[in-house]
């Protein structure tokens, strides 16, 4: 048996749902978008705010239009990374169902993520994605793509090997990966559309 990951099929209402969302933020058809997920039911599995802010004040500079997902509980992180950009992302926190979610995320040239929910729903639409691991392991929670590069936090050039027994010591492993790391992989990654 293989794991070909999580298949989700939006229907025509989560799909008109998107669409009506990128028209209201004056996506154009011909914009670049680059979508980041920032958090994660764990908080030892979340990057730091401000490095996403980096990331993405960096791709916008790049030409990218940039959005922000996540559900209602990742908003205060949101707007603590939004907070700090020069550019004007597009906040599209706490704003979709699970369906749309996936149809919003369809239309993506790339998903910036830590290991989430959100995570599976991009790879469920064939989205390049770049997949950030702290204490916990990619080889045993996905990503299942060849779509996506994996950046992994090291802590004296190794990478997490035990099980994670408590937030404050993950939180180590996140804060190890840097903002060069993930601008790296999002180069790679743009390169598997």
């Amino acid at each position: 048996l293989s794991n070909k990951g999580l298949e989700i099929v939006p229907g025509a209402a989560a799909e008109a749902a998107a669409a009506s969302y990128w028209r209201q933020e004056r996506l154009a058809e011909q914009d670049k978008l680059i979508g980041f997920n920032i958090g994660s039911a764990v908080a030892a599995k979340r990057w730091p705010p401000e490095r996403f802010a980096q990331v993405a004040d960096t791709l916008a500079g790049e030409g990218y239009r940039t959005v922000f997902f996540g559900g209602t509980m990742d908003e205060q992180r949101v707007r603590e990374a939004t907070a700090l950009m020069q550019s004007r992302p597009i906040i599209a926190t706490g704003a979709f169902s699970l369906g749309a979610l996936a149809a919003a995320m369809h239309r993506c040239s790339l998903i910036i993520t830590n290991d989430s929910g959100p995570m599976h729903v991009a790879i469920s639409q064939k989205v390049p994605i770049v997949a950030m691991y702290g204490p916990s392991h990619p080889a045993l929670y996905g990503p299942y793509t060849d779509k996506a590069v994996i950046v992994q936090g090291k802590l004296n050039g190794q990478v997490f090997q035990g099980r994670m027994k408590d937030n404050t010591a993950g939180t180590k492993w996140m804060e190890a990966i840097t903002v060069g790391e993930v601008l790296t992989a999002c180069t790679a990654a743009l390169k598997l559309t």
